[in-house]
Parts: structure tokens; C-alpha cells; sequence
């Protein structure tokens, strides 16, 4: 079985466990090997669209993942400090704020500064993705995306995350 075929079973597993017993169950506090990082990693997502942040909630959630969220600049730092992420998703056109400043201002707190950032947003301009890598940030993927890309940018960021 391939490393990415075993973790989505271990990771299927460990929902239905969650899901039939009722209570919190860490399903791997050490994968097979150490260029594997744990299934319990924090994820924040920042996106002002209310079905956008469900859909991955929900996604990354049955990926074994503790989930965040926060729909605009200013609460998006404030969650960030409290749970410190291991990855943030971010989306760039928001109200307020956009992502670059977000990013930004996430990048300069000492207490976020090494989150994993992968933006996720439908801005497929040369110009966004250049703002997008300037402001710190470990991926970029456009809006439609498929799941499975989204895992595998996430579980890479997290193995080269550095501290």
C-alpha cells in the first residue's frame, strides 16, 4: 500500500471510530515513518464564503485534521494566535482585508510566523500568485481545485514545515 493510500485508510478509520464511539480519538500519534507528520495538525481557514469554509471544514475534518476558521482580516490574527496552525488556508478577495495583507501581518507575529500559508482562491493572475509568494506563502492553488490536491499541498507543507 502507497504512503498516500494508507494514510487516507488510517485517516477513514479513525472518523468512523470518531464518528461511532462519540468522543475524540488521536488515531496515529506517530505515523510510519519520520518524513511523516502527525494526522491531528491544525489547519485555519480564512475565507469570507460561508460554504466554501463548511465544505473544507467538513473535508479536512474526515482527513483527521482539528479545524479552524475565520471570515475577515482581524479575527483571522486573533484565531491564529490562540490555536497557533500548523497550516492556513487563505483565500484572497475578502472584505476589509485581502489575503496579502493577512498573510503579511500573520508572517510578522512571532507567535504565527510558522504557519504553513497555502492560498486557495479563483485569482488566477501572474500578479497574485508573485503578491501571494512575496508574503511568505508555501502554495498556491485556484479555485475550482480538487480535494486531493488540496491534501497532498497540506501534508507536504507540513512535512517541510520548519520551526
Amino acid at each position: 500500500m502507497n504512503t498516500i493510500t494508507s494514510e487516507l485508510y488510517r485517516e477513514h478509520i479513525g472518523a468512523v471510530l470518531r464518528q461511532s464511539l462519540g468522543s475524540p480519538i488521536q488515531t496515529n500519534a506517530c505515523l510510519d515513518s519520520a518524513d511523516q507528520v502527525k494526522v491531528s495538525s491544525k489547519i485555519l481557514i480564512i475565507d469570507d464564503e460561508p460554504d466554501i469554509v463548511s465544505s473544507l471544514s467538513k473535508r479536512l475534518e474526515f482527513a483527521g485534521y482539528e479545524v479552524a476558521s475565520a471570515d475577515e482580516g482581524g479575527e483571522a490574527l486573533r484565531v491564529a494566535i490562540k490555536i497557533q496552525p500548523d497550516v492556513i488556508i487563505l483565500d484572497i478577495g475578502m472584505p476589509y482585508e485581502d489575503g496579502h495583507g493577512i498573510a503579511h501581518r500573520i508572517r510578522s507575529n512571532t507567535r504565527t510566523m510558522f504557519a504553513q500559508i497555502i492560498f486557495l482562491t479563483a485569482r488566477i493572475g501572474d500578479e497574485d500568485r508573485r503578491k501571494a509568494m512575496g508574503a511568505g506563502a508555501y502554495g498556491y492553488l485556484t479555485k475550482p481545485f480538487k480535494s486531493q490536491e488540496l491534501l497532498q499541498m497540506i501534508q507536504n507543507a507540513l512535512t517541510d514545515r520548519t520551526f
